[in-house]
């Protein structure tokens, strides 16, 4: 049953809806500049991933948490991926279930020239527009709000691919 309490108030209902729309919209310039370049802000996550780990590879289930996808989901791009070259799975030989995605030198191709795009999209349409104190007051609330949310496993590899939380949290 609701009750005014759990019910956002008008104040909360504005905050919300202005931070959801805006990152639907700042997503969607991200992903229209990156269309020039076949791909998406999806696919360009897992490059970096996979360009950022030792030896430009990593377990299909830590770029699922680091991608902030399903098992299932993430197979799918990645078999869309593979098509194009940008990607190869490659056997774990020590988990038979388990395989490998590594960076192909197409894929790193395709993210060198993504990156540029992609960081002037990012300033122009985020950081740019909201300021350096307020993108910092985005920084802190996120990382508040991951850190409430997110299950041990993913804070680990957060920290280990993007160095957004403090190893041992």
């Amino acid at each position: 049953m609701e009750t005014e309490e759990t019910l956002l108030n008008d104040e909360e209902t504005r905050i919300w809806r202005s931070w959801l729309f805006g990152f639907e919209h700042v997503e969607a310039t991200l992903n229209k500049a990156l269309q020039k370049h076949g791909i998406d802000s999806s696919e360009l996550r897992v490059l970096t991933l996979l360009s950022e780990s030792q030896d430009h590879r990593l377990r299909m289930s830590d770029v699922a948490r680091g991608a902030n996808r399903s098992p299932s989901r993430l197979s799918h791009m990645v078999t869309r991926m593979e098509t194009r070259d940008l990607v190869e799975r490659q056997p774990c030989p020590n988990d038979r279930r388990g395989a490998f995605l590594v960076l192909t030198p197409t894929g790193e191709k395709m993210l060198e020239a993504a990156n540029g795009e992609h960081a002037m999209m990012v300033r122009e349409a985020f950081i740019d527009v909201i300021g350096p104190r307020d993108f910092a007051a985005v920084g802190r609330a996120m990382s508040k709000v991951l850190q409430a949310s997110m299950p041990e496993s993913s804070k680990k590899v957060g920290a280990q691919m993007w160095g957004w939380w403090p190893a041992g949290r």
